[in-house]
Protein backbone atom coordinates (compact mmCIF):
# COMPACT_ATOMS: atom_id res chain seq x y z
CA UNK A 1 0.00 0.00 0.00
CA UNK A 2 1.47 3.38 -0.89
CA UNK A 3 1.70 6.22 1.60
CA UNK A 4 -1.06 8.31 -0.01
CA UNK A 5 -3.56 5.47 0.16
CA UNK A 6 -2.61 4.68 3.75
CA UNK A 7 -3.25 8.29 4.80
CA UNK A 8 -6.53 8.38 2.86
CA UNK A 9 -7.67 5.20 4.61
CA UNK A 10 -6.76 6.59 8.04
CA UNK A 11 -8.53 9.86 7.28
CA UNK A 12 -11.70 8.07 6.13
CA UNK A 13 -11.71 5.85 9.23
CA UNK A 14 -11.25 8.67 11.72
CA UNK A 15 -13.50 11.30 10.15
CA UNK A 16 -17.18 10.59 10.81
CA UNK A 17 -19.65 13.46 10.72
CA UNK A 18 -19.34 15.29 13.99
CA UNK A 19 -20.58 18.34 15.84
CA UNK A 20 -17.05 18.87 17.10
CA UNK A 21 -14.75 19.89 14.32
CA UNK A 22 -11.21 21.07 14.16
CA UNK A 23 -11.37 24.62 12.94
CA UNK A 24 -7.66 25.00 12.47
CA UNK A 25 -4.25 23.64 13.39
CA UNK A 26 -1.36 26.07 13.44
CA UNK A 27 1.40 26.64 12.73
CA UNK A 28 1.56 24.37 9.70
CA UNK A 29 4.12 22.94 9.62
CA UNK A 30 4.70 22.81 13.38
CA UNK A 31 8.01 22.11 15.06
CA UNK A 32 7.63 22.08 18.86
CA UNK A 33 4.11 23.32 19.67
CA UNK A 34 0.96 22.62 17.67
CA UNK A 35 -2.09 24.71 18.46
CA UNK A 36 -5.45 23.09 17.80
CA UNK A 37 -8.49 25.33 17.57
CA UNK A 38 -11.72 23.40 18.10
CA UNK A 39 -15.36 24.16 17.61
CA UNK A 40 -16.58 22.35 20.67
CA UNK A 41 -19.96 22.26 22.32
CA UNK A 42 -18.77 20.25 25.31
CA UNK A 43 -16.33 20.53 28.18
CA UNK A 44 -14.42 17.28 28.37
CA UNK A 45 -11.08 15.54 28.16
CA UNK A 46 -9.76 15.35 24.61
CA UNK A 47 -7.33 12.61 23.65
CA UNK A 48 -4.93 13.25 20.79
CA UNK A 49 -3.18 10.39 19.00
CA UNK A 50 -0.71 10.99 16.18
CA UNK A 51 -0.32 8.27 13.52
CA UNK A 52 2.59 8.10 11.08
CA UNK A 53 2.11 7.43 7.36
CA UNK A 54 2.12 3.68 8.00
CA UNK A 55 -0.75 3.98 10.47
CA UNK A 56 1.34 3.35 13.58
CA UNK A 57 0.50 5.41 16.66
CA UNK A 58 3.57 7.53 17.44
CA UNK A 59 2.44 9.93 20.17
CA UNK A 60 -0.50 10.40 22.52
CA UNK A 61 -1.56 13.45 24.49
CA UNK A 62 -4.51 14.52 26.63
CA UNK A 63 -5.96 17.99 27.12
CA UNK A 64 -8.97 19.34 28.95
CA UNK A 65 -11.42 21.53 27.05
CA UNK A 66 -12.63 23.76 29.87
CA UNK A 67 -15.52 25.43 28.08
CA UNK A 68 -17.18 25.72 24.72
CA UNK A 69 -15.38 28.20 22.54
CA UNK A 70 -11.98 27.79 24.23
CA UNK A 71 -9.58 29.59 21.87
CA UNK A 72 -7.15 26.72 21.33
CA UNK A 73 -5.27 23.82 22.88
CA UNK A 74 -1.46 23.69 22.78
CA UNK A 75 0.16 20.32 22.20
CA UNK A 76 3.87 19.67 22.66
CA UNK A 77 4.98 17.78 19.52
CA UNK A 78 8.76 17.95 20.12
CA UNK A 79 9.04 14.14 20.22
CA UNK A 80 7.62 13.74 16.70
CA UNK A 81 10.06 13.46 13.80
CA UNK A 82 9.59 15.59 10.69
CA UNK A 83 6.80 14.26 8.50
CA UNK A 84 3.08 14.01 7.82
CA UNK A 85 0.80 12.70 10.58
CA UNK A 86 -2.86 11.93 11.04
CA UNK A 87 -3.95 13.49 14.32
CA UNK A 88 -6.94 11.70 15.83
CA UNK A 89 -8.96 13.72 18.34
CA UNK A 90 -11.33 11.81 20.59
CA UNK A 91 -13.65 12.94 23.35
CA UNK A 92 -16.10 10.93 25.41
CA UNK A 93 -18.68 11.14 22.63
CA UNK A 94 -16.86 11.97 19.38
CA UNK A 95 -13.89 11.12 17.21
CA UNK A 96 -12.44 13.02 14.24
CA UNK A 97 -9.10 13.62 12.55
CA UNK A 98 -6.87 16.18 10.89
CA UNK A 99 -3.68 15.90 8.86
CA UNK A 100 -0.72 17.81 10.34
CA UNK A 101 2.80 18.44 9.12
CA UNK A 102 5.79 18.46 11.48
CA UNK A 103 9.04 20.15 10.42
CA UNK A 104 12.28 20.10 12.42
Amino acid sequence: MNVGRAMDALYAYFTPQSENKIIRTFPQPASNILRVQLSSNESSDMFFTFYDVLGRPTMQSKARVQFAGQPFIELNVEELSAGLYMMEVQSETQKFAQLVMINK
